[in-house]
């Protein structure tokens, strides 16, 4: 069974953070365990990478369009209901955006 990065434990938490500075959503991730919080911090930084001006030239993938792609790695929703999994949809890409665009480093 996959296990999401953050759990059904966090995921409401981290989705209601969206419009809060940034500072709010990265202390709600410094409560997740230990190796979920390693593959946060190693996805977010290839992603920032891979997502930096110089390589949007050639991946055509800026943070949004990143962040679209991959919140379902990071959340995996436990319902089943497709209606409520696209209702978040938008939080969840909201919430791997402001990740991916903090500019500080990652406090976990």
């Amino acid at each position: 069974m996959v296990v999401a990065t953050l759990n059904s434990n966090c995921t409401d938490e981290c989705l209601a953070s969206v419009d809060q500075p940034p500072e709010a959503s990265l202390q709600i991730l410094t409560r997740i365990p230990i190796d979920h919080r390693h593959s946060v911090r190693k996805l977010v930084e290839f992603l920032r990478e891979l997502g930096k001006p110089e390589n949007q030239q050639r991946t055509k993938m800026g943070y949004s369009n990143l962040a679209l792609v991959f919140a379902p790695t990071f959340f995996r929703p436990p319902m089943t209901d497709c209606q409520a999994m696209l209702a978040k949809s938008d939080l969840e890409r909201a919430f791997i955006q402001k990740l991916l665009e903090f500019k500080g480093e990652l406090p976990f």
